[in-house]
């Protein structure tokens, strides 16, 4: 007996990933496993000190200017 696992493991890919091969994949996946967290915390930190600076500016101009 032949299981349709064994038989469907040939059969050609459809959709986005169709054309692409397996090392390329790997590569595509270590990319966004080491960089995307990367570039999320760059934004985080560059983002917050410009959030507290509009939560300053909107709490009034006094506690700004000192």
């Amino acid at each position: 007996m032949v299981f349709p696992s064994f038989l469907s493991v040939n059969l050609p890919r459809n959709g986005a990933f169709a054309n692409v091969s397996h090392g390329m994949l790997l590569a595509r996946l270590s990319f966004m496993i080491t960089f995307i967290p990367t570039f999320a915390n760059f934004a985080f930190f560059v983002t917050t000190p410009l959030l507290l600076v509009v939560s300053k500016i909107s709490s009034g101009w006094e506690e700004v200017l000192g």
